[in-house]
């Protein structure tokens, strides 16, 4: 009888963790998801397999995804909703992000990729003049401070789905749970379109202007309303149409009439 086994090697997308496993044709490769995943100690979630940028479909054998002895896949978190994007179109998306984020002129970022090949991007936000307090405990006196750091992880489901996001620094707000994650309308709706500079400005009008509505730490909610922090003029705010009256001039004459010219006489 002749042997079906093959070798496959599988590299876990976001912690660059490697193993090899003897599969015969018959194994459906859901079963080798599980058995990958036991392996790299990953907890439970939904995850796929990857041939170069091709999703395989895990209710297929190996044999059916013409899978050979010695080939490399890739096991990555599987979105809920969508597939991804092709590796090049999505890697192109993520710089395009940055460099958006890079030409307004008063955010300063750091990029950290992570994985190889690119697993996902980490943009380090540095808040410099967005106020919202701060609280190291439940006793202690918020604090006011202007600059705050904000991490937005680019996942390999993104823009399909939303990126994580999440304050690095201490922060005490209505929209900000205590574990830092924000509370914003823009991730709960979140459209593939919207982009990540969009979503900056949205949490800095946040901070500015809390939603006492939907709150996510409700001890913030008193503290703000008695302490509220005015809202300078930021970038997103259209300033309206000005009218300067000029003070009244008086009329200046001109003379328009030339003086006579006299011609010498060999013209005459």
């Amino acid at each position: 009888m002749e042997d079906t086994t093959k070798t496959i090697a599988i590299r876990d997308l976001v912690t660059s963790q490697e193993v090899e496993i003897d599969a015969e044709d018959l194994h459906v490769l859901s079963e080798i998801i599980s058995l990958a995943m036991r392996e790299f100690g990953l907890p439970p979630g939904r995850r796929l397999l990857m041939k170069k940028d091709v999703v395989l479909n895990a209710n297929q054998t190996v044999g059916a995804a013409g899978l050979s002895d010695g080939d490399w896949l890739i096991l990555a978190p599987n979105p809920v909703g969508g597939a991804f994007l092709p590796r090049s179109t999505w890697e192109t998306r993520l710089n395009n992000e940055v460099r958006m984020i890079r030409e307004v002129d008063f955010y300063r970022i750091s990029v950290f990729d992570h994985g190889t090949p690119l697993a996902e991007r980490t943009i380090t936000v540095h808040l410099q003049d967005a106020p919202a307090y701060m609280r190291d405990n439940d006793s202690s006196v918020p604090v006011l401070s202007k600059t705050h750091t904000l991490s937005i992880t680019l996942g390999r489901e993104f823009p399909e789905s939303p990126p994580d996001v999440h304050f690095a620094t201490s922060i005490f707000h209505p929209n900000i749970y205590r574990t830092k994650e924000v509370c914003i309308a823009m991730l709960n709706g979140w459209e593939p379109s919207y982009t990540i500079v969009e979503l900056i400005k949205a949490i800095e009008r946040l901070l500015w202007s809390p939603n006492f509505g939907s709150p996510a730490n409700r001890a913030a909610v008193s503290f703000y309303q008695e302490h509220p922090i005015l809202r300078p003029e930021r970038p997103w705010d259209v300033r309206p149409i000005r009218v300067r009256r000029l003070p009244p001039r008086e009329p200046k004459v001109v003379n328009t009439q030339r003086p006579p010219r006299v011609k010498p006489r060999s013209q005459r």
